[in-house]
């Protein structure tokens, strides 16, 4: 994928009213270069392939409880079904999922400042 930002420096550079230290402009320009073009990630449907697992390994006996690391009600259909399979599910999330609440043994909210240590 064409990465915008690389190609804009690069014609920034070309178009500078004044001069810069050329090992400065060559430098930059090299790094422009280097990423003109980005991998981009996307994520597709991986709520619904977890929530098709989830499902698919109650239906296999294959667990006795889950745990869903999230809030989003998207998981609620799979959470339910496993519930009605006789297994225990937990939802832990910071933030608040009400309709996943309404159908997991407990919904434990996580304190914000737990992940003060971790990186994006």
């Amino acid at each position: 994928m064409k990465n915008e930002a690389a190609h804009e420096l690069a014609e920034y550079l070309h178009r500078l009213p004044t001069r810069i230290d050329r090992d400065v402009f060559q430098h930059l320009l090299d790094i422009a270069n280097r990423h003109r073009e980005a991998e981009v990630v996307v994520e597709k449907a991986v709520d619904v392939m977890l929530a098709v697992d989830l499902v698919t390994m109650c239906e296999r006996d294959e667990l006795d409880s889950a745990y869903i690391l999230s809030a989003d009600g998207d998981y609620t259909p799979a959470a339910d079904a496993a519930a009605k399979c006789g297994k225990t599910v937990y939802a832990f999330s910071p933030s608040q999922g009400a309709q996943l609440a309404s159908v997991v043994k407990a919904f434990i909210r996580a304190k914000r400042d737990w992940f003060d240590d971790c990186h994006a």
